[in-house]
């Protein structure tokens, strides 16, 4: 019985960590859509930024750090939505969007928005 509990908490202290040892994200782990756009990833996330704070209001959060930016929804401690913007080449965009899981599968629903907005900065 102590084992099974000593090898959950280990399992759970190591499920935000990679091999590299940086913390992630639990979103990190599964993105539900992905797009490759032509364009700098920190105009891309800049311009996204901006559109998605005039429709989502002050709960979005842009955490800037090297070679990728940051997008997430946030409220009352809980994170709804995230973007990650990376580079993928020479003038190229990587853009992944995770979703928190419910017992229902993703909250796609109020995700429904946010890549079209992704888009419409890339051009």
């Amino acid at each position: 019985m102590r084992i099974a509990i000593a090898a959950a908490f280990v399992a759970g202290s190591l499920a935000g960590c990679r091999s590299d040892g940086e913390a992630t994200s639990v979103l990190d782990q599964a993105p539900i859509e992905s797009a490759l756009l032509i364009g700098d990833y920190k105009k891309i996330a800049g311009c996204v930024y901006e559109r998605l704070e005039k429709t989502a209001g002050s709960g979005i959060k842009k955490v800037d750090l090297e070679g990728s930016s940051r997008l997430a929804l946030e409220s009352g401690g809980v994170r709804h939505w995230e973007l990650l913007f990376r580079p993928a080449g020479k003038n190229e965009t990587k853009v992944d969007l995770s979703v928190v899981q419910t017992m229902w599968g993703p909250d796609t629903m109020s995700t429904a928005k946010i890549m079209p907005e992704v888009r419409a900065c890339a051009t």
